[in-house]
């Protein structure tokens, strides 16, 4: 079964990636070491990637709350006085 993890991960690689590469760019045009551009894009690839699949938890966790909700129920009512266990 395809759920939102499997769809959606590897997007969340791509932007996380990309964000990487955008913040060391960013980080080697304001003239700092290259060391410190590359902590800078592994701290963003690493952010990212948490608040991904951290999202991706709460879409799991909302997907199998809605598949639940709308889970056909099964009520029965009995007539009469409920029997005492005793």
């Amino acid at each position: 079964m395809n759920g939102p993890r499997q769809q959606l991960e590897p997007l969340v690689r791509r932007v996380a990636v990309a964000a990487a590469a955008g913040t060391a760019l960013l980080s080697l045009l304001q003239h700092v070491p290259v060391w410190i551009a590359c902590a800078r894009g592994m701290g963003s690839l690493v952010g990212v990637i948490l608040v991904g699949r951290l999202g991706l938890f709460a879409l799991e966790r909302a997907a199998e709350a809605e598949r639940a909700v709308s889970a056909p129920t099964r009520v029965s009512v009995t007539r009469g006085r409920p029997e005492a266990d005793a």
